[in-house]
């Protein structure tokens, strides 16, 4: 394989052992690789604060925000990229997604699971300065500086949609997110149909995606769609293969330059390619 290949990383949710294999992967196939990250860093998994230091440990790296990170945003920082109707500030922020494995990631940070119970019967701000305290500024200054895409000649990277029908290029995707709020919702939170996988885009570019596990749709253009594996159409892939959420999850790292990619299974084994 040529070296300095462009390796998207899909959901990680608190994963370390699949990261550390996948890292370990690529650097044996292309010790020269460039890593971008599709977001969801956080959240679900058990060592959310191990993996964050994990990536800022990786030299040259590039990440863009998930909507579990911009929820952890809000809930640290008291900003975050694009506020959810749901999650309007940080107490309804935190109850919402202490359901989607936020206390993991507390927990992770040393936070008392105690005081986390005593914040869902009596949720109050100073309850979240308590659980948060042990984040450290160079995590929180990570998730207030993460962008809403990547914009590359070849492709762009958003974390969960572009609408199908709007131009992704003159301007980017980047330029279009700091103007548009609508937009910036659709990018951290919207999901794609079934048809519009299958569906010629208005983008010229191709589009990479994660947040929505590939498993949930009967699209998939291999042969098993049932199988966590990528799932592309005309000018898409989504690579969120659902590590997080069952034992035959996987983490994907898949390479734009080779139109490959690399598994590892929860545990961190590395899968081979069908």
């Amino acid at each position: 394989m040529n070296a300095a290949m462009r390796w998207i990383i899909g959901d990680i949710h608190g994963m370390l052992a699949p990261l550390e294999m996948l890292l370990r992967a690529i650097d044996v196939a292309d010790d020269e690789a460039e890593l971008l990250f599709i977001g969801d860093y956080v959240n679900r998994g058990s060592e959310s604060s191990q993996v964050v230091e994990t990536l800022l440990s990786l030299p040259d790296a590039r990440f863009i925000r998930g909507n579990h990170d911009d929820i952890f945003d809000l809930v640290i920082n008291r900003q975050c990229f694009c506020l959810h109707p749901s999650a309007p500030n940080p107490i309804m922020a935190m109850r919402w997604f202490l359901e989607y494995g936020l206390d993991k990631t507390l927990i992770s940070y040393g936070a008392d699971p105690a005081l986390i119970d005593v914040f869902v019967r009596q949720p109050s701000d100073q309850l979240i300065n308590q659980l948060t305290a042990g984040v450290p500024q160079h995590h929180r200054n990570f998730f207030r500086q993460l962008p809403g895409a990547i914009d590359e000649g070849d492709f762009f990277m958003v974390h969960a949609c572009w609408p199908v029908d709007e131009k992704s290029e003159f301007p980017g995707i980047n330029a279009r997110l700091k103007n548009q709020s609508h937009l910036r919702y659709t990018a951290l939170w919207e999901r794609f149909t079934d048809q519009d996988i299958t569906r010629r885009k208005s983008w010229r570019r191709t589009g990479f995606f994660g947040h929505t596990p590939t498993t949930n749709y009967t699209s998939a253009t291999r042969s098993n769609a049932q199988s966590p594996l990528p799932l592309s159409g005309p000018q898409i892939m989504l690579i969120d293969t659902g590590c997080v959420l069952s034992p035959a999850g996987r983490l994907t790292a898949y390479c734009v330059d080779t139109d490959t990619f690399i598994q590892a299974t929860p545990q961190g084994r590395l899968v081979e390619e069908d």
